[in-house]
């Protein structure tokens, strides 16, 4: 899994929350206020667990906004952060373009419960 392309990535809106990134690790989404505890590596490896937020939508490719957001879904899915659970591909006469609806999970590191910050 190589993440550095997004390292650093923060989009509240796209990941519900503060990201904090480690090397060679999953973001890992802070507490609800978005913090994030001062920890070694080997206790972080052991304070965090992979969770993920489902997510479905269908692209119009012929349409460049949903192109675009299409491309952000198959780049982190190459990259090994999320997951593509279905996709299905349908060409549209009218546009002369295709049609993808895509399912998958957005892969993070929470902390565990009793974990302080």
């Amino acid at each position: 899994m190589n993440l550095s392309k997004f390292f650093n990535e923060q989009d509240t809106e796209r990941h519900a929350g503060k990201l904090f990134w480690f090397k060679d690790m999953l973001p890992v989404r802070g507490d609800q206020k978005g913090r994030m505890p001062l920890m070694k590596q080997e206790e972080l490896e052991t304070s965090v667990r992979v969770s993920g937020d489902f997510r479905c939508q269908t692209f119009r490719l012929w349409k460049e906004e949903d192109q675009r957001l299409y491309t952000e879904v198959m780049d982190r899915t190459v990259a090994g952060w999320y997951r593509v659970l279905k996709q299905m591909h349908h060409f549209s006469e009218e546009h002369q373009e295709m049609m993808v609806y895509l399912e998958w999970i957005q892969r993070y590191g929470t902390l565990a419960p009793g974990t302080e910050t």
